[in-house]
C-alpha cells in the first residue's frame, strides 16, 4: 500500500463505501465505474431518449374519479406535455447584457472650482460592465428570488441595471430539468407564455383563476396532480444518479489524473488488504475461503465479553455480578469468579466544578493505526507557565526561543517518523510514514465526504 498517495488511497476508500451504497453491483462499477450519464449531464436528445425508453413519466396515472379526464389522459395528451416542456427548458438562457457606457465630465459636476471655471480634471471613463439577463419565457425559474429595480432607477443610473449573474442555469435540457420545482414543470406543461403560477409549490386554491389549459386540454388541477407525480420521478432519478455517479465523482475530485483500470486496481487492492484482511501476501495461496471477509475487529472490554460459568455451566448473563472494587466477575448462582483483575477504564479521580482535573487520559487507540502511534507523545507549546513560572526556561521570548522550540519540534517528528528503523538494515516501509499517510487519507476523506454531501 505504500506505492499510492493518500489521495489515491482516500479516493479508493470513499468510493468502495460510496460504491456500497448504491445500488448497482460492485462488480460492474468496478469494471466501468463512470456508467450511464447523470440525468443532470444529458442533452435534450439523450433526456428524450430517456423519458421515452426507461422513465415512467409517460406512464403516470391520474388519480381521478372523472371520465373526462381518463379519456382526455392519453398518451398522445402526454406526449404533448412532454414537448411543451422541452420547449419551454430550451428557451431558458442566460444572455449576456452590456450596462451603458457612463462618462464622468467636469461639466455639470461639482468639482469645479470656487470662481465657477470649469475644471481641467480628464474626464473618467468606466469600463463596460457586461451583465447578464435570464430569459425565461414561460416562468420556469421560479425557485430562485429576483430582485427587480424600477425602471426610473435603471434609467437614470445604468449601474442599477438588473444583473441575474448570480442565478445558476444548467447549460444542459437534463441539469434544467432537474433542478425544476412543481411550479416550473406546471409552467412548463401549461405551455404558456408567462407561466400559470409564479409559486414554487402551487396549490389547487392558488389556481383557481383558470379552468383548463387550452395547449394540453386538461384541467389546471389534474395537471397539477401530474406536476406532482413528474416532479417526484425526476427527484428519484436524481437520486439514483447521485448513488451511481458518486465513485466516479470522487476520482475526479481526488484524483483525476489516474486511468480507470488504475483507479479500479488501486480499488481491488483496497478491498483484499482492508475488507479481506490478506495484506502483503494477496497472491499466496491459501486453503482459506478467498470471499471470507475478515475486516479487523474491535476489541470489547471483558465486563461486555460473553461469560459462561465453567462449574455450573450457567450462561444468564445477568446472573454474573461485577465486584468494581477487586475488578471480578463472580457467578451468583455457585459463586465462581469467572474473571478476575478487570482494568478499570474510567477515570481515576473525581472531579468537581471548580477543581482541577488529575485525570490524564489520551484519545482512544484507533485500531487502524499503529500501536507506536497510539502511545505517541505530542509536544505542546513552550510558554512563559511552563517550567519555573514566569521565570522558567527560554521565557524571555525573542527568535532564539522560537528556534529553539522549532529544533526541538523537527527532532521530535524526525524520531516519531523513524524510530521503526532504527538500528534495522532491511528496507520496510517507516512506520510512522504510514500513519502519516493514513492521516492525509482519512483527511481526503472527510474533505470529500462533506463536499459531496456522503
Amino acid at each position: 500500500m505504500s506505492n499510492y498517495s493518500s489521495a489515491q488511497v482516500a479516493a479508493a476508500v470513499v468510493a468502495n463505501v460510496a460504491n456500497a451504497s448504491s445500488t448497482s453491483s460492485s462488480a460492474n462499477n468496478t469494471k466501468n465505474h463512470k456508467g450511464p450519464l447523470p440525468l443532470w449531464e444529458q442533452s435534450e436528445t439523450h433526456v428524450d431518449a430517456w423519458v421515452h425508453t426507461t422513465s415512467t413519466l409517460l406512464k403516470t396515472k391520474i388519480p381521478t374519479q372523472a371520465k373526462e379526464t381518463q379519456q382526455k389522459l392519453t398518451p398522445e395528451t402526454l406526449g404533448a406535455i412532454w414537448k411543451n416542456i422541452l420547449q419551454a427548458v430550451s428557451a431558458v438562457r442566460l444572455e449576456e447584457v452590456a450596462a451603458p457606457d457612463a462618462t464622468q465630465s467636469g461639466e455639470g459636476n461639482d468639482d469645479n472650482d470656487n470662481d465657477g471655471s470649469p475644471s481641467n480634471k480628464p474626464r473618467i471613463k468606466r469600463r463596460k460592465r457586461v451583465k447578464k439577463k435570464l430569459v425565461d419565457p414561460y416562468n420556469l425559474w421560479v425557485h430562485v428570488k429576483r430582485v427587480k429595480d424600477d425602471t426610473t432607477t435603471a434609467t437614470t443610473n445604468p449601474e442599477a441595471m438588473d444583473d441575474d449573474s448570480d442565478i445558476d442555469v444548467p447549460e444542459t435540457a437534463g441539469g434544467k430539468l432537474s433542478v425544476l420545482s412543481v411550479g416550473g414543470l406546471l409552467n412548463g406543461m401549461a405551455g404558456i407564455a408567462g407561466g400559470v403560477t409564479k409559486k414554487v409549490t402551487p396549490s389547487d386554491a392558488s389556481l383557481g383563476g383558470m379552468k383548463d389549459i387550452p395547449n394540453v386540454d386538461l384541467p389546471l388541477k389534474d395537471l397539477l396532480v401530474l406536476a406532482h407525480a413528474w416532479h417526484r420521478a425526476i427527484q428519484l432519478q436524481v437520486h439514483r444518479d447521485i448513488l451511481s455517479s458518486t465513485p466516479r465523482r470522487i476520482q475526479d475530485m481526488l484524483c483525476a489524473d489516474l486511468t480507470d483500470q488504475e483507479f479500479s486496481s488501486i480499488r481491488r487492492r483496497i478491498h483484499e488488504t482492508v475488507i479481506l484482511g490478506k495484506g502483503l501476501h494477496v497472491n499466496d495461496p491459501s486453503d482459506q475461503d478467498p470471499n471470507l471477509a475478515t475486516g479487523p475487529s474491535a476489541s470489547a472490554h471483558d465486563i461486555e465479553k460473553f461469560k459462561k460459568c465453567n462449574n455450573c455451566g450457567n450462561n444468564d448473563q445477568g446472573e454474573f455480578d461485577v465486584d468494581r472494587k477487586n475488578g471480578d466477575v463472580v457467578c451468583s448462582n455457585c459463586g465462581l469468579v469467572v474473571a478476575e483483575s478487570i482494568m478499570h477504564e474510567g477515570s481515576q479521580f473525581r472531579k468537581f466544578e471548580g477543581e482541577v482535573d488529575r485525570n490524564h487520559h489520551g484519545d482512544t487507540p484507533n485500531p487502524l493505526y499503529s500501536n507506536a502511534h497510539n502511545l505517541s507523545t505530542s509536544l505542546s507549546g513552550v510558554t512563559q507557565t511552563s517550567g519555573a513560572g514566569a521565570g522558567g526556561w527560554r521565557s524571555g521570548g525573542g527568535r532564539g526561543g522560537r528556534n529553539y522550540e522549532n529544533i526541538i519540534r523537527n527532532a521530535h517528528a524526525y524520531t516519531e517518523m523513524n524510530i521503526s528503523q532504527f538500528g534495522k538494515t532491511d528496507r520496510r516501509t517507516r512506520t510512522g510514514y504510514k500513519d502519516q499517510q493514513k492521516k492525509d487519507a482519512f483527511r481526503s476523506m472527510t474533505h470529500t465526504g462533506d463536499a459531496l454531501n456522503l
